[in-house]
């Protein structure tokens, strides 16, 4: 179940952004680009990691590379 809510995650961050949360195309780099869809989302990380069922550290090891 982890891994499919993960691939969901994944496959969310290439669908565009609500026009009022990010006017910018996303980053080219995955850090980055994770970052970009969290933040147009108004997630925070901690939000976004139990969400993915992983710890909040581990997602900011992602988006800093």
């Amino acid at each position: 179940m982890v891994a499919s809510r993960q691939q969901h995650y994944v496959r969310d961050m290439t669908a565009t952004a609500s026009p009022s949360a990010a006017s910018s195309a996303p980053p080219p780099d995955f850090g980055a680009r994770l970052r970009w869809w969290r933040a147009a989302r108004r997630y925070s990380q901690l939000d976004l990691a139990n969400e993915a069922e992983i710890s909040s550290r581990h997602l900011s090891f992602l988006e800093t590379g």
